[in-house]
């Protein structure tokens, strides 16, 4: 399963940070590129791995033409 589903049409950007930060709310995390993945299940072990073992907040994996970019959401 790719953590963001609904981020998958605006990126990882365009989400839950930019419509809090729209509303003035402050915005406490941001999303990282972390790297590419030729398989989508490596991109997904590594966001786990990375919310796991590294304290990210979440992590999506979007299309990028035969890749996968692996983007991760930080504190």
């Amino acid at each position: 399963m790719v953590a963001g589903a609904a981020m998958l049409i605006g990126g990882p950007s365009a989400g839950a940070a930019e419509a809090a930060s729209s509303a003035g709310a402050k915005v406490m995390s941001e999303w990282v590129y972390v790297d590419w993945f030729s398989r989508l299940s490596w991109c997904q072990d590594r966001g786990k791995a990375e919310v796991n073992q590294n304290g990210a907040l979440g992590y999506s994996c979007q299309p990028f033409g035969d890749l996968w970019e692996l983007w991760v959401q930080r504190p």
